[in-house]
């Protein structure tokens, strides 16, 4: 009995050293990263098909430039800045809440374009334009700043993974100019016309931000402490949002009742155009991937992480545990024991999804499942001197 008890002491300091270990460097072990993102998508699949989508998705409408469009309109992309003009006229009309476009305007235009889309730009003030950050880290800045300096605009471009998905989404940028200048994300900038949001300054620390608008409803934003992004919780495809046309909209064949009082956002859905990216729910249009970072603000449905001693703990206590369950019974009856502590803790991870909460998706079960079993390897290398035969 003494010596049972003496094998355990030891094989669970082993194994509790490894995990400390282990721990310690999980940060900047790359394939561990790669799993626990992998992990993270099926999480977040299963959590869209199986909950439905929120309600406020009701309030947004895509104008999307979809197949319809491209076959339809009589130019090619990029079309008249006229054009835009006479959307912007038609959803000003049928009283949008709030139109944002998800591309950038870049380069010249003939001067009668630029002026009639002036003029539309002029006639709403809940107009939101797009930035970008190209590959030098630049911000590209829409070339309308020079036709009216008050169009508010915020930047689409997304933070991308070490396996060029996208799960995190940009809040603001400050630049290195003297004196420096904060440029909201294009979802932030929406945001703030909607909801009346203050964001002069946004508030916070490193681990969130906070703002409220002038009825005192407050956002506290859960964020990267390095760059500042939000986990995007992905609810949505193209097909969950209010679709239109974007040549109906040019048209002005438009039901008023689809657009009074709408957020909508107007952007690609047809692939032909190629704005299509690779997020935790499949590959997806930019404007749905765009839609899906907003309604998370909007909805203030957002993903933070848990605390990391509690991750931390339940890895050390699995390991302890498994430790135990080895030495006092057979290799089948201890594997079997590990199994359903992973399915318990995947089980778990689900639940804490749907609750707004994620941890490392790897430690757990990587430790769990080796730890124990190294450990006494170990054990019996050093204790034993002879060949490891399992007891």
């Amino acid at each position: 009995m003494v010596s049972h008890i003496v094998k355990y002491i030891r094989m669970s300091a082993i194994g509790l050293f490894l995990t400390l270990l282990f721990l310690s460097f999980e940060n900047n072990i790359q394939p561990a990263r790669l799993i626990h993102l992998k992990i993270y998508d099926i999480l977040t699949k299963i959590e869209y098909r199986l909950r439905k989508v929120p309600d406020r998705i009701k309030d947004i409408v895509i104008v999307a430039i979809d197949n319809e469009t491209v076959s339809k309109m009589p130019y090619r992309w990029p079309y008249p800045r006229s054009i835009f003009a006479d959307v912007i006229e038609n959803l000003t009309l049928a009283k949008a809440k709030v139109i944002a476009f998800d591309f950038v305007f870049l380069g010249k235009s003939e001067e009668a374009e630029d002026q009639k889309l002036q003029a539309a730009l002029a006639n709403n003030s809940k107009i939101i334009l797009a930035n970008t950050i190209d590959e030098s880290g630049s911000l590209n800045i829409h070339s309308l700043s020079r036709l009216s300096v008050d169009v508010p605009s915020g930047i689409v471009t997304k933070l991308q993974d070490p396996d060029g998905a996208i799960r995190k989404n940009l809040t603001y940028l400050i630049n290195d100019e003297i004196p420096p200048k904060g440029f909201l994300s294009w979802e932030m900038a929406i945001l703030k016309a909607v909801e009346g949001l203050n964001v002069a300054p946004i508030k916070g620390d490193e681990y969130s931000l906070s703002a409220k608008n002038d009825n005192g409803a407050r956002w506290i934003i859960p964020v990267d402490r390095y760059n500042k992004a939000f986990t995007i919780n992905f609810r949505a495809h193209t097909g969950n949002f209010k679709l239109i046309s974007f040549y109906r909209a040019y048209k002005d064949n438009l039901d008023p009742q689809e657009i009074k009082d709408k957020i909508v956002l107007v952007g690609f859905v047809s692939s032909l155009l190629g704005d299509i990216h690779n997020t935790p729910i499949g590959w997806i249009p930019g404007i749905t991937l765009n839609a899906n970072s907003f309604l998370t603000l909007y909805t203030r449905d957002f993903i933070t992480d848990t605390p990391a001693g509690v991750g931390r703990f339940l890895a050390i206590m699995g390991v302890i545990l498994s430790i135990m369950v080895l030495l006092l019974f057979d290799m089948r009856t201890a594997v079997i024991f590990v199994a359903a502590e992973i399915l318990i803790f995947f089980v778990v991870s689900y639940i804490l999804l749907t609750l707004g909460y994620m941890w490392n998706y790897f430690v757990f079960p990587f430790s769990v499942a080796a730890f124990p079993f190294l450990s006494k390897f170990i054990y019996s290398w050093i204790w034993q001197r002879k060949k490891f035969y399992w007891t």
